[in-house]
């Protein structure tokens, strides 16, 4: 699931497109890399975690906690 959700954003920003996860899926997402990267087993593979304020949307914040700067890149709302 989380690779699906990361990597679904990633994907998205990197072909400017929408990406609208459902939102119990998201939380379940967040709440599993706010808990396992703390003390992820191979660290070098994932990003240093980016500041993200409440502000954000939950998938902004799951992402910034997996190295993405949802302040410099952004998803396209869907069409």
């Amino acid at each position: 699931m989380t690779e699906v959700i990361v990597h679904g954003w990633d994907l998205a920003v990197a072909t400017n497109r929408g990406f609208v996860p459902p939102e119990s899926v998201v939380l379940a997402c967040h709440d599993h890399v706010e808990g396992f990267l703390a003390e992820a087993p191979l660290p070098e593979l994932w990003g240093e975690p980016v500041a993200a304020d409440e502000t954000l949307s939950l998938l902004d914040r799951t992402v910034a906690i997996a190295g993405r700067d949802p302040d410099r890149w952004r998803v396209m709302p869907p069409s």
